[in-house]
C-alpha cells in the first residue's frame, strides 16, 4: 500500500507541476512547481531519520499543500514576486533547490532500486556446494526448508545474500551486521536484554561472540537458554548478550569487538569462531575486503543514505574469484593472530575471556578440497592458545564427539538443534559458577 501511495503521489505532483506551469507562464508559477518537486525529493533526504508513518504523513501534507497553492495562486504570486525582486535571494534559492532536487533524486532512485533488488550493495554470497548424496541434500533441505526459492539454483547450490531486505545489512567495516531494532535484535543489534550502553550498578554482562551457531535461529540459541537459567535462579543482575552473527569469521568478530562491543563494558566474553574462517565460500581473504579510507570517513557522516551505501559498497576491494577457489577466508596464521588480539584486548580491559571450540557434525568428506576437514585444526589453535596464555577453554568439539548419538544434536553439519543448545547452555552455566556469585 505504501508503494502505491508513493507512486501515485509522484505522478500527481509531476503532472500537477506541469499543468500548473502551462496554465500561467509567469516565473512564479514555474518556481511554485519547482518548489513542490523540492518538497517531494526533500523527503528522501530526511527519510533515513524518520519512520514510514512520518514519511507518509509528510507526503500527505505536500499533497494538501499543493492543492492549497493551486486555489490561492494570487497570494502565492505576491510572495514570490517579493522574493524574486531580490536577485541574491533568487539565485540562492535556485542553488539550494538544485542541490536538493539532485541529491533527493539520487536517493529516490537508489532507494527504489534497492527495494526491488535492481541494484546491489556489497552482498557477500555463500555458495554451498553439496554432493548429490541423498543424505547430504536432506540435511541442507532441513536447514533451509523455509528459505525463499529464489535463493536456490541448480538444486545443489544454495545462495544466501545480504541485502537491505534481509535481517543483515551492509556495513563497510564488518561487511554486514544485524538490523538494529528489528526483531529478533534489540536496538544495539544484539539478541538479549540490553537497555542502555552504560551498565547499571551491580550488573554483570556476559557477551557471546561467534557465528551462526552462536546466533541461533530467532531467539533459540544457547545464550538465550543460559539467560533463562540465570533468571530461574533469580540472578537478574546477570545479562547474557548474544552478539553472534551469521557468517562471521574471527576477522569480522575482532573488528566488531574493537570498534563496537567494547563500549558496552563486557565482564565476560565467550568466543566461538572456527567454522567460517577456513571456508572458501568468498574466494579470498576477509582482510583484503577493504574500502578506501576517505570513503570510510565519508560513510561515517552520511551512512544513513542509500546513495552513499551504494557508492561505498561498490568500492570495496575484493579478491578476484579466478584462481582462489581454495583460499580460506582467514588463514591459520591470521586466525591465531586474531585470537591473540582478543586475549590482549580483554586483558587490557579487565574482561574475562573464555574460548569455545567450534562443534560440528561431519561424518564423511567426499572432496579433499572440502574446507570442513580443517575445522579441527582451527580448534587446535584455540587449545594451544588456551594452554600457553592461560585462558579458560571449553572444548565443545570433544564434548559432542564423545556422544554416541552425536547426529541427534545437530540439524546439519555445523549447527546444533535445541537439544544440542541445551547441553551447551548447561555446561556454560556450570562453568560460570566460579565467576558469578
Amino acid at each position: 500500500m505504501f508503494f502505491v501511495f508513493e507512486t501515485l503521489s509522484l505522478i500527481y505532483l509531476l503532472l500537477f507541476s506541469f499543468i500548473f506551469t502551462k496554465l500561467k507562464r509567469k516565473i512564479y508559477k514555474l518556481s511554485t512547481s519547482v518548489f513542490l518537486i523540492v518538497l517531494f525529493f526533500s523527503r528522501y533526504l530526511i527519510n533515513p531519520f524518520t519512520n514510514n508513518f512520518l514519511n507518509s504523513f509528510f507526503l500527505f501534507l505536500i499533497l494538501i499543500f499543493s492543492t492549497f497553492i493551486f486555489f490561492n495562486s494570487t497570494k502565492i504570486e505576491i510572495i514570490f514576486t517579493k522574493i524574486f525582486s531580490r536577485s541574491y535571494l533568487f539565485y540562492t534559492l535556485q542553488i539550494i533547490s538544485t542541490i536538493i532536487i539532485l541529491c533527493g533524486l539520487l536517493e529516490f532512485i537508489f532507494f527504489w532500486l534497492l527495494q526491488f533488488d535492481k541494484v546491489k550493495l556489497y552482498s557477500p554470497i555463500y555458495t554451498l556446494k553439496v554432493s548429490d548424496d541423498i543424505e547430504d541434500v536432506s540435511l541442507i533441505n532441513e536447514r533451509f526448508k523455509s528459505l525463499d526459492k529464489k535463493y536456490l539454483t541448480n538444486d545443489i547450490d544454495l545462495l544466501i545474500k545480504v541485502s537491505e531486505n534481509s535481517h543483515l545489512v551492509f556495513h563497510p567495516i564488518y561487511f554486514w551486521e544485524p538490523k538494529k531494532g528489528e526483531y529478533p535484535y534489540n536496538k544495539f543489534g544484539f539478541k538479549g536484554e540490553l537497555k542502555e550502553i552504560k551498565k547499571e550498578e551491580g550488573e554483570i554482562r556476559i557477551f557471546f561472540l561467534g557465528d551462526s551457531n552462536t546466533e541461533g535461529e530467532d531467539l533459540h540459541s544457547y545464550p538465550f537458554l543460559l539467560q533463562k537459567k540465570f533468571e530461574k535462579d533469580n540472578k537478574n543482575n546477570v545479562k547474557v548478550i548474544n552478539a553472534g552473527v551469521t557468517g562471521y569469521t574471527s576477522y569480522q568478530g575482532l573488528l566488531r569487538f574493537k570498534y563496537y562491543i567494547l563500549k558496552f563494558s563486557p565482564d565476560i566474553l565467550f568466543l566461538s569462531f572456527g567454522w567460517n574462517d577456513p571456508s572458501t565460500f568468498f574466494y579470498g581473504y576477509d582482510k583484503e575486503r577493504k574500502i578506501p579510507i576517505f570513503l570510510l570517513k565519508f560513510y561515517d557522516i552520511f551512512k544513513n543514505y542509500y546513495t552513499v551505501k551504494f557508492i561505498v559498497s561498490q568500492n570495496i576491494n575484493l579478491t578476484s574469484k579466478k584462481g582462489f577457489d581454495d583460499l580460506e577466508r582467514v588463514s591459520i596464521e591470521d586466525y591465531r593472530k586474531n585470537i591473540l588480539e582478543f586475549v590482549k584486548i580483554c586483558n587490557k580491559n579487565g574482561i574475562k575471556l573464555i574460548l569455545l571450540t567450534r562443534p560440528y557434525n561431519i561424518r564423511f568428506l567426499k572432496s579433499e578440497k572440502d574446507f570442513r576437514k580443517n575445522v579441527s585444526i582451527y580448534n587446535d589453535i584455540l587449545r594451544d592458545i588456551s594452554k600457553n596464555q592461560n585462558i579458560p577453554l571449553i572444548d565443545f568439539e570433544n564434548v559432542f564427539n564423545r556422544l554416541e548419538d552425536k547426529e541427534s544434536y545437530f540439524i546439519d553439519d555445523c549447527h546444533n538443534n535445541l537439544k544440542g543448545f541445551e547441553i551447551i547452555s548447561e555446561i556454560l552455566y556450570d562453568s560460570l559458577e566460579k565467576y558469578i556469585k
